[in-house]
C-alpha cells in the first residue's frame, strides 16, 4: 500500500519519537533531535511569507509539536490511528494546539497551491509510490513555497530496516528531487562513526555487557549542553540525508 501501512514500531515502542526531547539521560535520543533541528533550521532558512505547513507521516506528534512551538501553524497528517491517537494525546498534555487528520500521503487531501510549506520526516523510504508522493507535494504548495524532505542514506541494495521499501545515494535523490521542483538543496548528517559509537557496547572488566557509554556522553552533550554530535562531522560517510526543496 502506498503511504496506508500501520506503523508497527508505535506498538511496541509506543510514542517513542517524543524521546527526542526528553531530559531524561537514559530516554533521550540525539539521533532524533538532530534530525529535527535540520528540519527546523530548513524551515527558517526558507523565509516563507506564510506560516501554513502540513507534516506528511506526523506519527506521534513529536516534530508538529516542535514546529508549532516554533511558530507554525501545524496540520499533521498520518494513516496510523495508532500514531494519531498518541499525537492528540501529547498535544493536550502540552496544551499544545494543531490539526491532525488521516489521510494517505500519496493522496493529500489538500486543495491545489495552498500551503507554504511541507514536511516529510524520513517518509519517503516507506512508501512504494514515491513519484505519486513528490508530485502530490508539488501540487500542494503555493508557488515558492518550501518542502523539508529527509530520509535515510543508502548503504545497501536491500535496506536494512525491513520497514524501509526504498532508500536513495544522495545524488540519486537529488535527481528524483530535481524532477517535481524547481530547487534542491541537500544536506547531509549524521556521520557513520558516530553512530557505531553511539551504539557500540563496550567489555568491562572482562565481561561483555550492555554498557554503551558514548549513548550517555552523547545523550548528555545534545539534551543538557546543546552540542549534538550527529550534527557534527565525522568519518565513515553520512546516514542521513535532508533536502530543502522550492516549488517552481
Amino acid at each position: 500500500m502506498a503511504g496506508k501501512a500501520e506503523f508497527r514500531k508505535y506498538g511496541n515502542r509506543g510514542a517513542y519519537h517524543w524521546d527526542a526531547f526528553s531530559r531524561s539521560i537514559r530516554r533521550h535520543n540525539p539521533y532524533l533531535a538532530g534530525r529535527y533541528r535540520l528540519v527546523l533550521e530548513l524551515l527558517e532558512c526558507a523565509k516563507l511569507p506564510g506560516r501554513r505547513l502540513l507534516d506528511i507521516g506526523c506519527g506521534d506528534g513529536a516534530l508538529s509539536y516542535l514546529m508549532t512551538m516554533a511558530g507554525w501553524d501545524v496540520t499533521g497528517l498520518d494513516y496510523s490511528p495508532t500514531g494519531l491517537g498518541f499525537a492528540r494525546d501529547k498535544f493536550m498534555e502540552e496544551g499544545a494546539a494543531a490539526s491532525f487528520m488521516r489521510g494517505d500521503s500519496c493522496m493529500l487531501p489538500v486543495k491545489d497551491g495552498s500551503l507554504d510549506a511541507v514536511v516529510a520526516a524520513d517518509i519517503i523510504e516507506h512508501l512504494t509510490e514515491q513519484e505519486a508522493f513528490l508530485a502530490e507535494i508539488a501540487r500542494v504548495l503555493k508557488p515558492g513555497g518550501a518542502a523539508v524532505i529527509t530520509t535515510p542514506v543508502k548503504v545497501t541494495e536491500i535496506p536494512v530496516d525491513p520497514e524501509h521499501v526504498r532508500e536513495f545515494y544522495p545524488e540519486e535523490f537529488r535527481e528524483t528531487l530535481g524532477r517535481y521542483f524547481g530547487s534542491v538543496e541537500i544536506i547531509q548528517s549524521h556521520p557513520a562513526d558516530c553512530v557505531a559509537r553511539y551504539n557500540r557496547q563496550y567489555r568491562f572488566l572482562g565481561v561483555v555487557g550492555r554498557m554503551k557509554p558514548y549513548k550517555y556522553i552523547y545523550n548528555v552533550m545534545s539534551s543538557y549542553v546543546g552540542n549534538n554530535p550527529f550534527l557534527g562531522s565525522g568519518g565513515g560517510g553520512y546516514t542521513q540525508m535532508s533536502a530543502i526543496c522550492r516549488k517552481r
